[in-house]
């Protein structure tokens, strides 16, 4: 391997498995990978102990207190190695706000170096443009920045400086955004030119989904009634008005899979909607389940928002095309780029109804010959594929 990749992923590796991840671990098979941590963990021992007693220090030792730091490097294989921040207190979500101190970036700054004079090419790879101290760190061989989700529309967007992110996609040897849509608005807003590089699939869950699992546990219950499952974070994407509707559906069974993240004002519907006799929330599982899961549901579900939401393109969905099962949106968001051909977008709730209608009364059966032009685009759009396409790409100085 002759190249570094440091990755300042959007969210902490431990969190849910979405593209951030498995393109770092795809990007792993052909270079070696440094994945960031975006948060700061709580340190244990005595530094734990100081930590909780720190809000009844004098302000000065607070101050103090909250700048100290250490690293921790944990490895997942060889590449990606894992680069966290320890501190006093935790907080998972600081790079969603500002940058760190500068004397947090000291040792990940010398060992970058010491792997540079080892003669690798280094390149930075950022989903955190706030992280402005990142871009200044070194000279990089290639900073390229990710754009995950539509920042601009999301609720932390609003408390980062516009014009610092957009200046750090102009000043980008290549930027990528997940999906055609974030490529053409952050293109737009950012006068240069933004490649569409869209969620992948990991090729080993399109394998386990060739080969027939048992019924998951978890589908308990429900007898003569089709399974339609949504599996993902259960946050402020889903529109909760069309769900309580659509959860009226007859002859269905509703299984939503996933973190409970449903924000305060969608509470009392999420909550009216869980107390149906036919819905049922289920707690993340693990991501060796899924395959199961989605073998033997019957449809699947993607109701989400149109409020800016609708701009990324959702890491489910390749998984829910190799599945092979019906699939009801109420985005298109491929945005045109292709075709899922088990896939209906239905806008509103009363097209969202018809449509499951008309699945239960067919047992929600798929062609062969639609089953298998459904496994064949999955298969043309694994991580790996994506890893290779940003390499190339960003290679290639995708500059405008």
């Amino acid at each position: 391997m002759d190249r570094l990749v440091v990755y300042q992923g959007p969210w902490d590796w431990s969190f849910l498995w979405n593209r951030a991840q498995p393109l770092a671990t795809a990007l792993a098979e052909r270079c070696e990978v440094i994945y960031l941590n975006q948060g700061v963990e709580a340190a244990g021992g005595a530094a734990g102990v100081l930590g909780r007693l720190l809000p009844r220090l004098p302000r000065r030792l607070q101050a103090l207190g909250r700048r100290w730091h250490r690293n921790t490097v944990t490895k997942v294989s060889e590449s990606p190695s894992i680069w966290s921040w320890e501190g006093l207190r935790c907080d998972r979500g600081l790079l969603t706000r500002s940058d760190r101190p500068t004397g947090h970036y000291g040792g990940l700054k010398e060992h970058i170096r010491r792997k540079a004079e080892s003669g690798l090419e280094v390149w930075l790879i950022t989903s955190r443009p706030q992280a402005a101290r990142l871009s200044t760190l070194r000279e990089w061989d290639r900073l390229i920045v990710d754009i995950e989700d539509p920042w601009f529309d999301l609720s932390w967007g609003s408390r980062v400086s516009p014009e610092l992110i957009l200046d750090a996609l102009r000043n980008a040897d290549a930027v990528f955004g997940n999906g055609e849509m974030i490529a053409r608005e952050y293109a737009r807003l950012s006068g240069r030119a933004v490649l569409s590089l869209p969620n992948g699939v990991d090729g080993w869950l399109l394998d386990a989904l060739e080969v027939a699992g048992p019924m998951p546990g978890l589908y308990g219950g429900s007898p003569g009634l089709l399974r339609a499952v949504f599996m993902g974070n259960i946050n402020d994407r889903l529109d909760y008005g069309i769900l309580a509707k659509v959860a009226q559906a007859p002859g269905y069974h509703f299984y939503f899979i996933g973190l409970d993240n449903v924000p305060g004002k969608s509470r009392p519907e999420w909550e009216a909607i869980k107390r149906r006799n036919n819905f049922t929330w289920i707690p993340p599982v693990q991501h060796r389940e899924i395959p199961a899961v989605l073998q033997h549901a019957d449809v699947l579900l993607l109701p989400y928002y149109r409020t800016g939401h609708e701009k990324m393109f959702p890491a489910k969905l390749f998984e829910y095309a190799a599945a092979a099962e019906p699939i009801i949106a109420t985005v298109d968001f491929t945005a045109g780029a292709f075709t899922i051909p088990t896939l209906a977008v239905c806008r509103d709730a009363a097209s969202f109804l018809r449509r499951m209608q008309r699945l239960r009364e067919t047992g929600a059966s798929v062609p062969p010959g639609v089953a298998a032009e459904c496994r064949a685009l999955a298969r043309r759009n694994t991580w790996a594929i994506r890893a290779s396409e940003l390499l190339r790409q960003a290679s290639a100085g995708a500059s405008a």
